[in-house]
Order: C-alpha cells, then sequence, then structure tokens
C-alpha cells in the first residue's frame, strides 16, 4: 500500500456534474420562461468559468460567485434576474444530480473496503457535494469530505490541502495521493502541498508544461495500478 490516504475531487472525478449541470439548467431556464437554452447556457457558462477561475485565484468568496452568476449572464442577454433566486432554484435541481463518473461508486467501496483511507476534497458547498455522494451511494465509504466553503479557502491555494492535512489524524503528505481530473485546481493545488497526485483525464487532454502530475489515468479503475 503505497498511498494509503486518497484524497479524490468530486466534480467530473466522481460523478458527472457536466451532465448534472445541463439537466438542472434546462429545468431552471424552463421554469423561467427561456426557450433559446443553447445561447443562454452559452453565456451562463462563459460567465460560470470566468467567476470560478477568480475564486481558484482568490479574487472573490464563493458567495459571491454563486450569488452573482446568473444576474451577470442574464444581464448580459438583456434580462433582469435576482441572482440569489434564480441560484436558490438551480442548487435545487443540482442536489438530485448523482450521476456516476464510470463505476465510481464500486471503485470507492473496494478501495475503502482493501483498507485505503478515502476522503473527499472538492471545491463547492458541502451540503451538496453531501447529499450527491448519498444518491450515488458511496457518502459511507469517505472518513471525512472537505468542501471549500466549510473549509474557508479553495483548491488550488495550499490553505485548503493544509487544512486536509490537519484535520487527517496521522496524516504524512508522503503517503498521501490526490486524484481529480482538473490541472489547475486538482493537480496544481496538490503540486503546490507537496502532495503526490493523480491526473484523472479520461477525454485524453493535452498534458500541460506548466503543470505536471505524478501519475495519469484515462480510467478510474486504473487507480488500482498505482496504489
Amino acid at each position: 500500500m503505497i498511498y494509503p490516504i486518497l484524497l479524490f475531487d468530486i466534480d467530473d472525478t466522481l460523478l458527472d456534474f457536466d451532465s448534472n449541470e445541463e439537466s438542472s439548467l434546462k429545468q431552471l431556464f424552463k421554469s423561467r420562461g427561456i426557450k433559446d437554452f443553447d445561447t443562454t447556457a452559452k453565456v451562463y457558462r462563459e460567465v460560470n468559468n470566468e467567476l470560478w477561475h477568480k475564486y481558484e485565484h482568490g479574487e472573490i468568496d464563493i458567495n459571491n460567485l454563486f450569488n452573482t452568476r446568473f444576474a451577470i449572464a442574464m444581464a448580459k442577454l438583456g434580462i433582469t434576474a435576482d441572482g440569489e433566486e434564480w441560484e436558490a432554484e438551480y442548487r435545487k435541481y443540482l442536489y438530485l444530480g448523482a450521476e456516476p463518473v464510470e463505476n465510481s461508486p464500486e471503485i470507492i467501496r473496494r478501495l475503502h473496503d482493501m483498507g485505503y483511507r478515502v476522503f473527499a476534497a472538492s471545491n463547492g458547498i458541502k451540503e451538496m457535494q453531501i447529499s450527491r455522494l448519498k444518491l450515488a451511494g458511496m457518502y459511507d465509504c469517505f472518513e471525512d469530505i472537505f468542501v471549500s466553503d466549510e473549509v474557508g479557502v479553495q483548491k488550488p491555494l495550499v490553505g485548503f490541502f493544509d487544512y486536509v492535512v490537519s484535520h487527517i489524524k496521522d496524516c504524512n503528505i508522503k503517503e498521501t495521493l490526490m486524484i481529480g481530473n482538473s490541472l489547475s485546481s486538482d493537480i496544481l493545488g496538490g503540486n503546490r502541498a507537496g502532495i503526490d497526485t493523480c491526473w484523472y483525464n479520461p477525454h485524453k487532454a493535452e498534458p500541460s508544461e506548466e503543470i505536471g502530475s505524478t501519475y495519469e489515468i484515462e480510467k478510474l479503475e486504473d487507480i488500482f495500478k498505482i496504489v
């Protein structure tokens, strides 16, 4: 057992957030009388991605991100929207999204049963992530779940990983592995914290010259070849 402590990202590593987002946006826009989904979703995603970039770099806090993204996006389309109200409705749909990536519930349970200490390390809202992990049937396999809204700082900032390590009993970072799909968040953050990293790259994206990972896998089940 090379890495007895495993830190897993959640969105698009264990749970298919892209599918969840698509479904949730369709429900939200339909309830708000928006008929051109493609254009509206495109503008929203551009705004959302920009705000997440600012959040990951510590330029805005998570409440600012969530409570303004719909208002900003809709304003670009000439629509007046109460950002907090739209966010609350959108989040209601998101909470119900628990489609797994590959066979992630089985993989997490197998790791747990083999004696690995499994943790979640995610940006977002802890309450929502717990709800989704429970729906996916793998919540009970995690020793603890660390999410940026509760931690108070987000990946890739070192403070997130410092918090995680300090809250894991008998944690040795040399025996810890961070697994995630985001180079700019999971891998960069792990690298900065001195933690070995595994880049989950199912779409065979080109590697980054600036951000390298200790390992790279295309299928989640390949994690067993590493740990």
